[in-house]
């Protein structure tokens, strides 16, 4: 793989730090890059594995309060599985998506989001309700799990 290829997850996370006007910091740095190089949401024990594999150790209160603030600042956004851990991911964090969660291999996935999602839970809401977020979690199986059976 190319340097330049392995160096976009870092300059992206960079970007997009500078860009909410926050202070670039290292664990900031580290974390927000591991998130967008992962293909799944992660969970806070997923994320220290990678963010010290041949790294630095992060403290772990330090990587909760850069997770709560990535999720604060809108760059990564967070959703609880089935066993009540949060999950993050920094994929599609404009748009209300929905998310796949293996039942099989506990990954869990954001699906592509759309306006269309957001006005189809809004006309299920009663008269005079109003959201303020949408979340929703299809169960199955990935497709790796689906192709072992």
């Amino acid at each position: 793989m190319s340097q330049a290829i392995e160096q976009a997850p870092e300059e992206r996370a960079r970007r997009m730090i500078r860009r909410v006007g926050a202070r670039l910091t290292g664990p900031r740095l580290r974390v927000l890059s591991e998130l967008l190089r992962a293909d799944q949401a992660l969970t806070h024990l997923d994320l220290q594995r990678r963010v010290e594999d041949g790294a630095e150790a992060i403290d772990r209160v330090t990587l909760y309060r850069v997770l709560d603030w990535l999720a604060d600042s809108g760059l990564a956004h967070r959703v609880a599985g089935p066993d009540r851990v949060f999950r993050f991911s920094a994929q599609s964090t404009e748009t209300p998506h929905g998310h796949f969660r293996c039942v099989r291999c506990g990954r869990m996935y954001c699906l592509g989001g759309s306006a269309e999602l957001e006005r189809s839970v809004r006309a299920t809401l009663p008269e005079g309700f109003t959201e303020e977020r949408v979340e929703v979690t299809v169960s199955g199986q990935c497709a790796e799990c689906a192709a072992a059976d």
